[in-house]
């Protein structure tokens, strides 16, 4: 039987997503509801045409729109979770104007928080973090989709910024074919630091 972390601090009523936070297991489940997934659509429809209108140059490109889409959608998922559990956060609203975004997806318990979304194929199995899209966040959370259906997904863990830039480098070659980038399996993440720490250390 696997062992409830701080079960009382933390899921006193179980949340509507979060359906499972245990020491055993080290990540956390998200079960993604359809709301979620409209958020996440709607969401990606706005910042692609706002990218064609004022040809904004970031990470995401409009003809992008199924990364972008995975990268908001772990953005919400986030967001929700941090909701559930109770946890005050600044979100970086990605429809605010561009000048006024700051360059970190959250910022919680004097935490700056980027996260990561992987992609919801077994082939998917590492943490990527471009060069030049590393902010420098405190925090990097690794959230892995894992079915087509985008039905669940695993918040897998974090790494400090210290973790990050130790990282190795890939230089167009696996897993990081078209940009120079760090990464680590998804596995190390959750060994270096789990997701029950995680929110342990944001619920402060």
């Amino acid at each position: 039987m696997k062992k409830k972390f701080t079960t009382e601090e933390f899921l006193k009523v179980m949340p509507l997503g979060l359906v499972e936070l245990t020491e055993t297991l080290g990540h956390a489940v998200y079960e993604i509801d359809k709301e979620i997934l409209l958020m996440a659509k709607k969401d990606t429809e706005l910042l692609m045409q706002r990218y064609k209108d004022e040809e904004i140059q970031r990470d995401w490109k409009p003809e992008q729109p199924e990364t972008m889409f995975y990268g908001l959608l772990g953005e919400q998922i986030f967001k929700a979770t941090l909701y559930e559990l109770k946890i005050d956060y600044q979100y970086a609203e990605p429809m605010y104007p561009h000048e006024l975004r700051r360059p970190h997806d959250f910022e919680c318990s004097g935490k700056t928080i980027q996260v990561k979304t992987i992609q919801p194929t077994k082939r998917y199995k590492n943490l990527t973090i471009k060069l030049d899209e590393w902010t420098g966040s405190d925090i990097t959370v690794a959230i892995k989709l894992i079915d087509k259906k985008l039905t669940k997904a695993h918040i897998i863990g974090f790494l400090t910024k210290e973790e990050v830039e130790n990282l190795p480098i890939s230089r167009y070659e696996y897993p990081c074919f078209y940009d120079p980038c760090y990464y680590c399996l998804l596995t190390e993440v959750t060994e270096k630091h789990p997701s029950y720490e995680l929110f342990k250390i944001l619920k402060g």
